[in-house]
């Protein structure tokens, strides 16, 4: 710390060399988040999923399905998707 009269002044340590590059590869990951915020500022939210609704990912069929089962203080609800057929392997 250098003191002129009553004004303070800090000197800081320079960032080590591996903390320059997460830095500046955080900066980046900044400017691609900002570039897709106006990339993608016209789409909206997608519908919401009612039981049964069926939908094809990469051409496979799924089917959506909920269902409820008590939490520790509240009614939970889970949503999960079927895929496939027969068993689980």
């Amino acid at each position: 710390m250098v003191t002129e009269g009553s004004k303070v002044e800090f000197e800081y340590t320079p960032l080590p060399d591996r903390a320059v590059v997460t830095v500046k590869e955080e900066a980046d990951k900044d400017a691609e988040i900002d570039a897709n915020l106006v990339r993608f500022r016209d789409v909206g939210p997608r519908t919401a999923n009612d039981e049964g609704d069926v939908e094809f990912l990469d051409g496979v069929p799924v089917t959506h399905r909920f269902v409820e089962s008590p939490g520790d203080s509240e009614l939970l609800k889970w949503h999960y998707v079927e895929a496939g057929e027969g068993e689980p392997s």
